[in-house]
């Protein structure tokens, strides 16, 4: 029937915009206007939405979160949404918030039992293991099935406040946590203990329990607290001895110390207030001051994990003692006002030596040219001057095998790590110059040592060389004249050595860095040139004959046949593309060092400078009771022998610990060049002769009575 004007007829009429979901008796208020006909496609849509919606908000399964409330705790973990960073530090420091405290510990990351994904009750979590007193029992779980995870990781566990939300697969779907209708299964639980404050700026030692318990750290050493604790270092279980290693799991004491929280609450937002972090012991952060210092991006939707940095195994059997402990002891004596004398590292320019003039004005004229990148071998100049310098020594070589590094150092561990896989071995004298051990070690390999028999002047045993070749000795070592004794081999010497890398088909290596520093009637053969039928590697460099340690130019010659060996080339020049060029500035100073008078030999000569520290080194040095000391020939080294019968020292790096902390006197142990025993020293000959003497009358001062229990 149609409506009339001026009746009312009850009609049903869509509700609102939102569909046809209930009806309504409502009068028609327009009588002379037709109802609108219903859209059915758009009205079951819409009403099988709301019936979703209904359902689950019935289901208690959709919650529109409160204002504020975006941080989801999942199974106990924090996540961290980026936009919300207020949260974490109201979880972290909740009395701050006036939210109901959690509870923060650090634990090693573990994944909820299958059980609980699903389940419609949600237990309170249980405190880490890191945070139960001494003594206490895990509560037993029998359906628990958590593996339990060993790596060395730290998660900030935040126990939710009553009202906390847990999240559901996707963050759009949350529920809300209410307590369990079902009973649970009564089990043995350990109260969590409250957060407390953040961390005090001061030098106090907090530890978990009553503020009675705080005592004042000794020393200016970094603050700690029971924040910092409960989220967690490696450091301090390590440096109380609650953990054997850095890699161990953490059970923190009860006065842990972190290094990383001096003047750092767990609201600070200085970022580079992490900085004093360093070091293999200090190798994580409390992840409370990580959310506080990272950028919130980077959060959003992770749970915040702190893993251990530790160094490469590749670094186990690397050392150079030149450069050790004993340096990072000198250096802290300086720092408290004490003058060292160093006597440690072949240093020319730290003595008072000076750059030969034309090395300087042949540099300078081209360093406003010199700062782009060149050839990844080398200037072609200097690459021309080395191959025509080494013509006048009997070497044959072109400028395509010759490479010019930042100084030898850098050409010997391009050498190696060139030529070795793990496992293959290369003879190397002992003593040594450690880079060679320590780029053999590096590489993969293994530093197989020969001996040098000091009754024979530290010549090579060739028999003791011979007997150490295997089937994986891919090359020889010959540091010629020798760093530490200074030995210089005559050519009856290297035959012999380079018969037997012609016997066992061994690569060359010759060190010959100081061929030109060479006292008395001594001379000097360059390996190569006593066998140009063997593949020879020879590297010497500007650092010391010239002076000129800091520039960092150094060359590797490849003589002999090469046919057999273009991998091997190959890969060198693969290296030598990797690290772009060496030293620009430098390489222009080739040419005049290597053309011209040589300088250095107003300095070994009769009346030189290098000569008479020698002599005068040696004099005072066998003038000890109990010492004695092969006379070098070649080098910028003495290396004397300590009696046994006389001195009782069983650890000479800490014999060269004491000379340093008593008489200021810094020297290199002989175990630091590979030596076996513990009754050598190296001392360099640099110093004026003033210095020597005072330096030689301090040690034979320090020596006199010296011994270890």
């Amino acid at each position: 029937m149609e409506p009339t004007a001026g009746s009312a007829v009850a009609r049903t009429e869509p509700v609102g915009t939102g569909g046809y979901f209930g009806r309504l008796v409502a009068p028609w208020p327009w009588p002379g206007l037709p109802l609108p006909a219903p859209r059915p496609v758009v009205a079951v849509a819409v009403a099988v939405a709301v019936v979703v919606v209904a359902v689950g908000l019935m289901a208690g399964v959709v919650e529109v979160p409160a204002d504020g409330d975006r941080d989801a705790v999942v199974d106990g973990v924090a996540e961290v949404d980026a936009d919300a960073p207020g949260e974490v530090r109201s979880a972290l420091a909740p009395e701050a918030a006036g939210e109901s405290p959690g509870v923060v510990s650090a634990s090693p990351a573990v994944e909820p039992p299958a059980e609980a994904v699903g389940s419609g009750d949600v237990d309170a979590p249980r405190p880490p293991p890191s945070l139960r007193p001494e003594g206490a029992e895990p509560p037993d779980d029998p359906e628990s099935n958590s593996p339990t995870t060993t790596a060395p990781r730290t998660t900030a566990h935040i126990a939710p406040p009553a009202t906390a939300t847990r999240r559901r697969g996707s963050r759009s779907r949350r529920r809300r946590r209410e307590p369990s209708r079902r009973p649970a299964p009564a089990r043995a639980t350990t109260p969590s203990p409250p957060v407390p404050a953040p961390c005090p700026p001061s030098s106090t030692v907090r530890a978990p329990g009553p503020p009675s318990s705080a005592v004042p750290a000794p020393g200016p050493s970094y603050a700690s607290c029971q924040p910092c604790a409960a989220a967690g270092s490696a450091y301090a279980s390590y440096a109380t001895g609650a953990s054997p290693s850095p890699l161990g799991r953490y059970t923190l004491g009860s006065a842990s110390v972190s290094p990383f929280c001096q003047d750092m609450g767990a609201d600070s937002k200085d970022r580079k207030g992490l900085r004093h972090n360093r070091g293999k012991k200090a190798t994580q952060n409390a992840t409370s001051h990580v959310v506080e210092n990272t950028p919130r991006r980077a959060l959003r939707g992770r749970k915040l994990t702190v893993m251990q940095v530790i160094q490469s195994t590749k670094l186990a059997n690397v050392c150079y003692e030149i450069r050790g402990p004993v340096l990072e002891e000198a250096m802290r004596l300086e720092a408290a006002g004490h003058r060292i004398l160093k006597l440690n590292t072949g240093n020319p320019a730290a003595f008072g030596f000076e750059c030969p003039p034309e090395i300087l004005e042949d540099i300078l004229r081209n360093v406003s040219t010199a700062h782009g990148y060149g050839d990844a071998k080398g200037l072609l100049a200097a690459r021309r001057a080395v191959v025509m310098h080494n013509q006048t020594l009997g070497i044959e070589t072109d400028v395509e095998h010759v490479f010019i590094g930042n100084g030898v150092s850098e050409l010997i561990v391009m050498a190696m790590q060139g030529l070795l896989d793990d496992g293959d071995e290369v003879l190397v004298p002992a003593p040594d110059y450690p880079l060679w051990t320590a780029a053999v070690s590096l590489s993969g390999g293994t530093a197989v040592h020969y001996h040098c028999d000091e009754q024979s002047d530290w010549m090579p045993d060739l028999a003791d060389v011979e007997r150490k070749v295997t089937d994986r000795t891919k090359a020889i070592v010959i540091i010629n004249p020798n760093n530490p004794t200074g030995a210089v081999y005559d050519e009856a010497m290297l035959r012999g050595l380079t018969d037997i890398a012609r016997r066992h088909n061994l690569l060359v290596c010759s060190d010959e860095i100081y061929d030109k520093i060479l006292y008395d009637d001594a001379t000097h053969t360059p390996t190569a040139s006593v066998a140009p039928d063997l593949l020879t590697l020879t590297f010497n460099g500007m650092s010391k004959a010239y002076r000129v340690a800091g520039y960092r130019v150094g060359w590797m010659s490849i003589s002999g046949p090469r046919a057999h060996a273009d991998s091997y080339i190959e890969g060198l020049t693969i290296l030598a593309n990797m690290r772009l060029c060496a030293n620009m500035p430098g390489q222009h100073g080739v040419v005049a060092a290597l053309s011209g008078r040589q300088t250095i030999n107003d300095l070994v000569l009769p009346g030189g400078r290098l000569k008479e520290q020698r002599d005068v080194a040696y004099e005072l040095l066998t003038q000890i009771p109990g010492v004695s000391c092969v006379k070098p020939k070649g080098a910028l080294y003495l290396f004397p022998r300590l009696d046994p019968k006389v001195f009782k020292i069983k650890d000479d790096r800490r014999m060269v610990l004491d000379l340093l902390r008593q008489e200021k006197i810094m020297v290199v142990q002989g175990t630091g060049f590979n030596w076996p025993e513990s009754d050598h020293f190296r001392v360099v000959t640099l110093p004026s002769v003033g210095d020597l003497t005072d330096a030689v009358t301090r040690i034979g001062n320090f020596l006199d009575g010296y011994s270890q229990p």
